[in-house]
């Protein structure tokens, strides 16, 4: 396996690539061979769009190992090869600050336990310099923009999983985003043990080593989020 990519504007207004030693994993692909067909299904739709006047924010959901960056580094290089300029993003992350950030929010090693608050507004402020720097210059100029992660997952991990209040979250999260909402989120449905076994060995952070418990109560805030924005959610089997 090669190391998935990820993308940033830096200063001058350039797209910077950049890899790192123990970041996620992709499959390697020729074409679309191995996006999940009901991935597949979904292109005519965002030909259509991105053919119009709509700007275009596709996010992929779903617990750690369940495959949603591999799907998402697929479906970039899909659009890309059909000439329509896409953008690879990942969350905490993305920008130069918001991937100093990451390495705060994701490190194991801190003297004390990070608080459920402390983690919440450091993703959060990860999210507001990637909205700010990244994602809306790349919308403006009318291209797509491909988000490992969003806010989705702050309600499913810190709502749900945490356990923080579900308004707070809500909050926070507008603040963070300006209001930005996906116009397509595809949510990787896998059973917790396949995702556990799909990450052996390659070290999990601090959200990874998180138990069985907390993840299945993630993956019902996932299920309640779909249940609610059935027309923007997609629940796709991993």
């Amino acid at each position: 396996p090669e190391l998935v990519p990820y993308y940033y504007e830096g200063s001058n207004g350039k797209r910077v690539m950049r890899t790192e030693a123990n970041g996620p994993r992709m499959i390697r692909s020729s074409g679309d061979r191995y996006l999940l067909p009901s991935i597949r299904s979904h292109f005519p739709l965002w030909n259509t769009i991105t053919e119009g006047d709509s700007i275009m924010l596709i996010t992929f959901e779903g617990i750690d190992g369940c495959g949603k960056s591999s799907q998402a580094k697929l479906t970039a290089d899909r659009l890309n090869d059909q000439g329509i300029e896409c953008l690879l993003v990942r969350e905490p992350g993305g920008s130069e600050l918001s991937e100093q950030i990451r390495s705060v929010v994701l490190n194991t090693h801190h003297e004390a336990p990070m608080s459920h608050a402390a983690e919440l507004l450091l993703f959060a402020a990860s999210r507001a310099q990637l909205v700010e720097e990244v994602i809306e210059p790349a919308l403006r100029r009318n291209a797509v923009v491909i988000c490992d992660r969003f806010t989705d997952s702050t309600i499913a991990y810190q709502g749900y999983g945490r356990g923080l209040p579900l308004a707070y979250i809500r909050t926070i999260n507008d603040l963070a985003t300006g209001g930005l909402v996906p116009d397509i989120t595809l949510l990787i449905d896998v059973p917790i043990e396949l995702a556990i076994r799909r990450r052996k060995g390659m070290g999990d952070d601090r959200m990874e080593s998180e138990s069985r418990l907390f993840f299945s109560h993630v993956m019902q805030g996932y299920m309640a989020l779909a249940q609610k924005h059935p027309d923007r959610i997609h629940v796709i089997d991993g």
